[in-house]
C-alpha cells in the first residue's frame, strides 16, 4: 500500500519537526522568524456572514487555528461596508503565524462596533512545512545509517530521483514526476544489495 505524505508523514511536522530547536531558533541558520508557519494569503467574506455595525477601515482579528510558537493571529481590514455596516469587501492586513490554520468560515473579533463577520481564507506555507518534514525525516534516517555503503546508496537514490524530475525541460506534473522518480530509485535499488542485508 502506498504511503500518503499528507496523511502518513506530514503529521510528523506537528508532532516533532516544529518542536526541534533548529526550527525554533531559525536565526541560528539564517532563516526568517516563524520559518515553517502558515500565513493568511487571501481573504473573502463568507456567504451570508457579512455581519453588521462595521465601519470602513475597521480591523478584525481572525479566531481559531493553532498559532506557531510566539506567533500572532492574522488580521483583516474591512475595506467597504453597506448602509447597515455589513462588510462588502475585506483585505488581508497581517498574515499571522500558524502551525494549523483556522477552518472556514473563520469567526472574527474587533475592537470596533461591528459583529458577526466571518471570513474564508487561503493560506501559504504548506510547501515549507513539507520541506521541513522531509529534512527532519532525512536527518533521522542519516542518524541510524551504520555503514558507508548504505550512505552512498542513499546519495545515489536521491540523485536519481531528482534527475528524474527533469527540471527546465518539462513542466511540473506531480503525478507523472513522482511516479518517475520512484521508478528510477526502485530500479537502482533492485540491482544493488545493501551491505547490511547480506
Amino acid at each position: 500500500m502506498a504511503i500518503d505524505f499528507t496523511v502518513d508523514i506530514l503529521p510528523f511536522y506537528d508532532t516533532d519537526v516544529k518542536t526541534e530547536t533548529a526550527y525554533q531558533t531559525p536565526g541560528d541558520f539564517g532563516l526568517p522568524d516563524f520559518f515553517g508557519s502558515l500565513s493568511l494569503a487571501t481573504v473573502a467574506i463568507d456567504s451570508g456572514n457579512a455581519g453588521s455595525g462595521y465601519t470602513a477601515g475597521d480591523t478584525v482579528t481572525l479566531s481559531g487555528g493553532t498559532l506557531f510558537s510566539g506567533g500572532a493571529a492574522a488580521t483583516a481590514t474591512v475595506v467597504t461596508v453597506d448602509g447597515g455596516g455589513a462588510a462588502t469587501s475585506v483585505a488581508v492586513a497581517t498574515g499571522g503565524h500558524y502551525s494549523v490554520q483556522p477552518s472556514d468560515p473563520i469567526s472574527t473579533t474587533t475592537t470596533g462596533g461591528g459583529s458577526g463577520l466571518k471570513l474564508d481564507g487561503t493560506w501559504t506555507g504548506f510547501a515549507t512545512q513539507r520541506l521541513l518534514t522531509f529534512i527532519e525525516i532525512s536527518r533521522s534516517y542519516l542518524d541510524v545509517i551504520d555503514n558507508t555503503h548504505e550512505a552512498k546508496l542513499l546519495q545515489e537514490v536521491l540523485g536519481r530521483m531528482t534527475a528524474a524530475m527533469r527540471f527546465g525541460t518539462s513542466p511540473w506534473n506531480q503525478s507523472t514526476m513522482s511516479a518517475q522518480a520512484q521508478a528510477e530509485a526502485l530500479k537502482f535499488i533492485a540491482h544493488h544489495v545493501l551491505a547490511a542485508d547480506l
